[in-house]
């Protein structure tokens, strides 16, 4: 069920509980993995290469720690 179709009372709810762990949740990946979690990311960021003037894009998110990862070891060459 996506937030689109959830009763709108439910979405709110749903964004609350994300809003309350956002803070923790990159950190508790960290601990509860043994630091493993950030490898993965930049594995994951590395092996989503784009092709030579394409674009990623990183569907579910969440707190965008591989967005940001791909977004270091791919960054968008200057516009001519």
């Amino acid at each position: 069920m996506t937030t689109d179709s959830m009763p709108h009372g439910k979405s709110v709810e749903v964004h609350g509980i994300f809003q309350k762990i956002a803070g923790y949740y990159d950190r508790m990946n960290f601990i509860m993995t043994l630091g493993r979690h950030r490898r993965w990311c930049r594995e994951v960021a590395e092996c989503a290469a784009p092709p030579a003037g394409g674009d990623l894009l990183d569907l579910a998110t969440g707190t965008g720690v591989i967005a940001l990862e791909a977004a270091r070891i791919h960054p968008t060459p200057p516009s001519p």
